[in-house]
């Protein structure tokens, strides 16, 4: 068997919060420096910073679950809590307060296929929902 002189790793660093971020990558900082020693051997670690944790203003939390209540009925409101997905709002969601919300437009006679996927399907009546949603928050908070 042949151990190779370069090793090439990666992955992905998602984080709800920046002082969990830099915990994991001082941990990440002290473990290379000791493997370093360890082996005597030289790592070279790049963190590429991709999308910030989406984080949804209470507020606006509140004012889209109500309107969307009465759009769709109460049933239909989910929240799920925080995720790890990353989206170009969570950007804007760092400069102002926001919510972002999903449509669940899967519909029920759809076969699932995940976002980003050449397959994927949805049910494009559930856009209307959401300009409803965002016409009345616009009503709301503007008018």
């Amino acid at each position: 068997n042949v151990i190779d002189d370069v090793c090439h790793m990666g992955g992905t660093l998602r984080t709800l919060d920046k002082a969990t971020r830099k915990y994991i990558t001082d941990r990440i900082d002290k473990k290379i420096q000791a493997l370093e020693l360890e082996y005597d051997c030289s790592i070279e670690f790049e963190l590429i910073e991709g999308y910030p944790a989406i984080l949804n203003d209470a507020k606006c939390v509140d004012i889209v679950s109500a309107l969307g209540s009465k759009i769709v009925g109460d049933q239909k409101i989910i929240e799920e809590g925080l995720g790890m997905g990353g989206e170009d709002v969570a950007f804007f969601l760092q400069e102002a307060p926001g919510c972002y919300f999903l449509l669940g437009c899967g519909g029920e006679d759809l076969d699932f296929s995940p976002h980003h996927c050449s397959t994927f399907d949805f049910d494009e009546s559930t856009l209307i929902t959401g300009v409803e949603i965002f016409s009345q928050v616009i009503k709301t908070l503007v008018m």
